[in-house]
């Protein structure tokens, strides 16, 4: 009866239940395609732990993906009204998740969640990581100054994407850590 009469929420509210299992969440995608309900990819903006229903389409969750927290998606969706990427991480380096959690954002990049923000995901992993680096020598130069890391950061700018990773790297990335691929 409510798959019939409430299918998006009905079917939301089963992905919601399922998200432990990649299997099943490809599943229930196939039968989702086959009542007409669009499953929108993860959006660092957008995207909250659970599936939510957004403009009659459903939108993935954080927490149904491979190795991530639901207290990490917690912290993401506490900072994400941060203008770019680059705020993002300066904003996690400051709450001191950024180094213990490089492979959740890492996968969260990867499976394009940060694509709203920049479509170039090979330029986001690059910065990521140069980030990081500038992270670790200035925490080690703070911590003899005693000055705030924050301060001493230089803002990362957005380059062109000239080059990417290729669709088919994309899509096998999303299907072993979405379960399918959404791109």
């Amino acid at each position: 009866w409510l798959k019939y009469y409430y299918p998006i929420e009905f079917m939301t509210a089963c992905l919601n239940a399922e998200f432990e299992t990649l299997e099943k969440i490809a599943t229930l995608k196939d039968e989702c395609a086959y009542l007409g309900i669009d499953i929108l990819p993860m959006d660092i903006i957008h995207s909250n732990n659970d599936f939510t229903i957004e403009s009659g389409k459903i939108r993935y969750g954080f927490k149904a993906v491979k190795d991530m927290s639901m207290s990490f998606g917690q912290v993401i969706m506490d900072i994400r009204d941060k203008p770019s990427s680059s705020e993002i991480f300066r904003t996690l380096s400051k709450k001191n998740y950024l180094l213990s959690n490089k492979s959740k954002l890492e996968t969260l990049i990867l499976c394009g969640a940060f694509d709203r923000l920049n479509p170039c995901r090979k330029q986001l992993i690059n910065e990521l990581t140069s980030f990081l680096k500038r992270d670790k020598e200035e925490l080690f130069n703070v911590k003899k100054s005693k000055s705030r890391i924050l301060d001493i950061l230089p803002r990362t700018k957005t380059l062109s994407c000239t080059e990417d990773y290729p669709l088919l790297y994309k899509k096998e990335f999303e299907k072993e850590h979405l379960g399918f691929p959404i791109s």
